[in-house]
């Protein structure tokens, strides 16, 4: 029998833990033994760019491994780039059939041409309405949005009212104007609030700029600055002073 000190017994490094981001857990290799494993920075792009091809085209791939909660803090431009990149079925599209109420039944083309938000998914066989999974701000959401619908023959009522909700609605509006605001950015809320302080700003410099002016001129001239009366209480009529008749006449 050998006596091994704990200085002899080998060391397995801690498994690495995969790196989150609002939910969404992305690979990371095994760190190299006896060494101190860090977890990269990951960046809306880069993870945008990660996801792309498996995750972006197809919400309900992505549903499997994050809940909706999580989907709904996505950033901006990872939010843009579902909207944009998913799947969309052609006209030769197969949709894989399954026996349901008495015969096989399939979804069809027709029922995305009718509800354009609406987006078909390969790996779960079902419907998802993609702004509702991406925008909607309510918990416990069921078919359509947490969970696939393709219970074929409910599909007209269910589809009523789920367009009919009001989070639906709202997550619509949401999805159109982050398209629009990648269309043009100058319609974006930031970029709106932006462009008002600009003219604010570029207003208050020009309205000081005229009464620098004003009173410079009545300073190199020697004419008094005030009138008789020139406070708020002072007859309109009256003779104000010289400088509020030059930024009356200037502004």
């Amino acid at each position: 029998m050998s006596l091994h000190s704990p200085a002899d017994t080998p060391i397995s490094p801690p498994p690495a833990s995969p790196t989150s981001f609002c939910g969404v857990l992305s690979p990371q290799t095994a760190p190299v033994p006896g060494t101190l494993a860090l977890a990269p920075a990951v960046s809306s792009t880069s993870l945008c760019s990660s996801m792309s091809e498996q995750l972006c085209d197809d919400i309900g791939l992505l549903l499997q491994s994050t809940p909706q909660t999580s989907i709904r803090c996505f950033s901006s431009t990872l939010k843009y780039s579902i909207l944009t990149k998913h799947f969309k079925p052609n006209s030769d599209f197969k949709f894989p059939s399954r026996y349901l109420d008495g015969c096989q039944r399939s979804c069809q083309l027709s029922y995305l041409e009718k509800n354009p938000w609406f987006v078909y998914s390969k790996a779960e066989d079902g419907i998802f309405c993609l702004p509702c999974v991406l925008f909607a701000n309510k918990d416990n959401l069921g078919q359509l949005v947490c969970k696939k619908f393709n219970y074929w023959t409910a599909k007209t009522s269910k589809f009523s009212k789920h367009i009919s909700t009001n989070y639906h609605q709202l997550a619509v509006t949401q999805a159109e104007a982050l398209k629009n605001s990648q269309f043009r950015p100058q319609l974006a809320v930031d970029n709106l609030l932006v462009n008002s302080r600009l003219k604010e700003i570029t207003k208050n410099r020009s309205i000081i700029k005229h009464i620098a002016d004003a009173i410079h001129l009545c300073g190199t001239q020697s004419i008094a600055l005030r009138g008789h009366r020139d406070d708020s209480t002072a007859d309109p009529s009256s003779n104000k002073g010289t400088v509020l008749a030059l930024l009356q006449y200037a502004i």
